[in-house]
C-alpha cells in the first residue's frame, strides 16, 4: 500500500497513511494523537535504517521487522501482528480476512488466561469479553457492538468483515449469536 509507485520505496507520508496505531499505549490514552503516534513509529523505524531523503525502502522496512519477527514463537502470529498493524493481509480480503480476524481473537483470547490451554476456559473468556457488550443481555450483538468487542480483542475490522461473522453465526431473532460464534472459534461443544 505504501509503494505507491512500485519501486520498492516509500515515502514517509505514505507509511503514515497505513499505519495502524490506534493500539499504541499513547494514543489509547489520549496523550498522542494518531498522526503522532505514526510519526513516533516512524522516527524510531529511523533510526534503525540507512534512510535518507524521508524516503524507507523494502530492504530497510525487512532489516527492521527481522529483529522483531525473531523474539515472536511462530510464522503465523507474526504474520498476523504485521497485517493488523499495518492493515494489509498476504491475501485477498473476504474469507482470508475473516479467518485472520478469527485467529487475532483466538489469540487475544488464548493470551489473556496465561498458562491455561483448555480451549473451554479459553471460549469463556471469549464469550465474556463479547458478553460486557451486550446492552440487552440477549445473547446477541448488533454490528456496532460487535466492531467494539473486536476492537478490544485487538482485531481492527470494518462492516463488510464483520458482515461475514454475522452471516456465519446469525441468532434466530437478528445480530450475532456471540456464545456460538465463540464456542465455533475454539471448536468447543456444549
Amino acid at each position: 500500500k505504501a509503494d505507491k509507485t512500485g519501486d520498492g520505496r516509500a515515502p514517509v507520508e505514505d507509511l503514515v497513511e497505513c499505519l495502524n496505531v490506534k493500539m499504541m499505549p499513547e494514543v489509547r490514552k489520549g496523550t498522542m494523537t494518531p498522526m503522532e503516534g505514526a510519526k513516533e513509529f516512524i522516527r524510531r523505524l529511523e533510526g534503525t535504517t540507512k534512510m535518507s531523503e524521508g524516503v524507507i525502502t523494502k530492504g530497510d522496512f525487512v532489516d527492521y521487522y527481522s529483529w522483531l519477527s525473531c523474539s515472536i514463537i511462530d510464522d503465523d502470529t507474526f504474520v498476523t501482528l504485521i497485517e493488523t498493524a499495518w492493515e494489509v493481509t498476504e491475501r485477498d480480503v473476504g474469507e482470508d480476512r475473516f479467518k485472520l480476524c478469527s485467529r487475532v481473537m483466538i489469540v487475544h483470547s488464548s493470551e489473556k488466561v496465561k498458562g491455561v490451554t483448555d480451549p473451554v476456559k479459553q471460549e469463556q473468556y471469549m464469550r465474556t469479553t463479547l458478553q460486557h457488550f451486550d446492552l440487552e443481555n440477549d445473547g446477541t450483538l448488533t454490528m456496532e457492538q460487535f466492531l467494539k468487542a473486536a476492537h478490544r480483542m485487538s482485531c481492527t475490522m470494518d462492516e463488510e468483515i464483520g458482515q461475514l461473522f454475522f452471516d456465519k453465526f446469525a441468532a434466530e431473532g437478528g445480530g450475532l449469536d456471540y456464545v456460538m460464534m465463540a464456542r465455533a472459534l475454539f471448536n468447543v461443544t456444549e
